[in-house]
């Protein structure tokens, strides 16, 4: 079964937020300072990996299917077998506690990679919004968090 995923309001206006302001720079630099157009020109195609590598880590949506769970992203599927996950469940935003981003996304085009909760340790997400969040532990006491669009995912992870 697939599980679409949507990014919420605030990871949309991050995302158009860092859009408009990478291409003002691009635009805008090389006029404001006088700069070589070499460091123009790598300022461009920095600006434009960040953008596109985080287009290619954001999570796009989940399939349960023949006993695994199926994080899709455009580069890099992630596959969890579910006998490896040893617990399921909604998780609230107050246990969550602060996330601190470790490596990865706070809001354009998602919430991923690895965070520090300040309640619950060292967590793997793969998270578009900030609500829906499931919380699965798997046997080896790893942490992952998804969030779905619709929450009977739940019931398919448990079987």
């Amino acid at each position: 079964m697939e599980y679409r995923t949507s990014l919420d309001n605030r990871a949309k206006f991050i995302t158009v937020v860092c859009f408009l302001l990478f291409a003002y720079l691009i635009y805008k630099n090389p006029l404001l300072v006088r700069i070589p157009p070499w460091i123009s020109v790598l300022t461009t195609i920095l600006y434009f990996v960040i953008f596109v590598g985080a287009y290619l880590y954001a999570p796009n949506k989940y399939i349960v299917k023949n006993g695994t769970l199926i994080i899709v992203r455009p580069i890099k599927r992630i596959i969890i077998p579910l006998a490896d996950i040893k617990e399921v469940r909604l998780l609230n935003k107050e246990e969550l506690g602060t996330l601190i981003r470790m490596f990865g996304s706070g809001g354009l085009f998602g919430y991923y990679g690895t965070f520090k909760s300040t309640r619950m340790g060292k967590l793997k997400l793969y998270t578009t919004r900030r609500n829906n969040r499931i919380m699965l532990t798997t046997i080896d006491e790893e942490r992952i968090l998804i969030s779905p669009d619709d929450l009977s995912i739940i019931d398919a992870l448990k079987v």
